[in-house]
């Protein structure tokens, strides 16, 4: 078995940063937002602002500091696949390591 790991980089100032860690802390205990990913093999948009799902919730963190990583769509439509395709995330490192 392995892995692969893969490390991003995106540019934000420090105060973006210090922003983005405040929102992080606000989050903590929220749950995972399952009917937001129903969403999406259903094509409407359900959202819940006490639960989040991953895409979901690095778009939202990102535009709170106000840094935009997919062009404006709303967070409960950002798929892991248009943050990949992101022209703001840039690789910095990939391995693969054996588990």
């Amino acid at each position: 078995k392995g892995a692969i790991i893969d490390l991003y980089d995106v540019k934000i100032t420090s105060e973006q940063e210090a922003i983005i860690k405040e929102f992080l802390n606000l989050q903590i205990g929220k749950k995972y937002d399952y009917l937001g990913i129903l969403g999406f093999a259903i094509d409407r948009n359900i959202e819940d602002s006490n639960r989040w799902f991953c895409s979901e919730f690095v778009d939202k963190c990102f535009d709170v500091g106000e840094y935009t990583l997919v062009p404006r769509k709303n967070e409960s439509q950002i798929t892991p696949e248009l943050l990949f395709q992101s022209l703001a995330i840039k690789p910095v490192y990939s391995n693969f390591i054996k588990i």
